[in-house]
């Protein structure tokens, strides 16, 4: 597909001849620095946009008439809430748009609720504008959500938020994905592309210039792990080339196989994991930089 558009009298390229394809159960990812042409192509997947030239399809149909038919779950970077609303009402409004009935209308607003993590006594009462960035910005995503659109959009998803904030968007979106939805995001985050995407498609003014394998960049990245057991684990096994380095009980590990043998040989010892946390490996952020420094 291509799209162009007009800015004064001058013709502008924002995409120009790009073929990519997102899977139900995976998270596509669109990568790339500031007009690279990845709103566009999230608004020509949404209907906003239509082609100059090529097609758009979304199982088989044209954007527009998937979205009439099916609705798609959208999250823009930047979105406006009713901050005066009761936050169900808010979300009752969206099982009305998205056609639930009244019987089916309590589980709706119930699963948005859920889905917001917000707190159960607070059913009823709360108002948009009273929630943090980040709560109120999952408030939207399960808005969007409510109806159970198969295809869901987002754009700078984690945008602003904290790193509490940040860990449940990221866990929403890979149960959107096991869930076997459609979920393609567009983000300047890096870190946070590496820990979600199946699928990372690298864009460039308005091309595609490489598409990765998000799963093979977790098996690269680092898991940094925290246990409490006896020290003779540790030393066995960075004996054994599992571990990169340890210091004061946490030690890092490289890829999950890996990990899984650190956890056996740990719980053998009766010992335990107190925490675990995700390291990216940095190798999107170096095919970034390495195009910029040869540009």
């Amino acid at each position: 597909m291509s799209a162009a558009y007009r800015h004064f009298v001058r013709r502008r390229v924002a995409l120009e001849a790009v073929t990519i394809s997102a899977p139900p159960g995976q998270v596509t990812a669109l990568v790339g620095p500031n007009g690279s042409g990845k709103t566009t192509l999230l608004r020509l997947v949404l209907g906003f946009l239509r082609p100059t030239a090529g097609v758009v399809r979304v199982c088989g149909m044209a954007p527009h008439e998937y979205r009439r038919r099916h609705g798609m779950a959208y999250l823009p970077e930047e979105v406006q809430v009713p901050g005066g609303w009761n936050v169900r009402a808010f979300f009752e409004r969206g099982a009305e748009l998205a056609g639930i009935d009244a019987e089916g209308r309590d589980a709706a607003v119930r699963l948005a609720w859920d889905r917001s993590g917000l707190d159960d006594r607070s059913l009823g009462r709360l108002r948009l504008g009273t929630l943090s960035k980040g709560t109120q910005r999952r408030a939207v995503l399960a808005f969007a959500l409510i109806g159970e659109p198969d295809v869901v959009v987002l754009d700078e998803p984690s945008s602003g938020l904290d790193p509490e904030a940040r860990a449940a968007l990221r866990s929403q979106v890979t149960q959107l994905a096991h869930a076997g939805r459609t979920v393609i995001l567009s983000s300047h985050d890096l870190a946070e592309i590496e820990r979600v995407a199946d699928r990372i498609i690298v864009l460039e003014t308005g091309r595609v210039v490489r598409v990765m394998d998000g799963s093979r960049l977790r098996s690269a990245a680092v898991l940094r792990v925290t246990i409490r057991g006896p020290q003779n684990v540790i030393a066995s096994l960075a004996a054994s080339g599992h571990i990169r380095s340890a210091v004061d009980g946490r030690f890092d590990v490289t890829g999950v196989e890996s990990f899984d043998e650190v956890a056996r040989a740990v719980y053998e010892a009766n010992g335990s994991i107190l925490n675990v946390e995700l390291l990216p490996a940095g190798e999107l952020e170096r095919v970034l930089f390495q195009r910029d420094r040869d540009a």
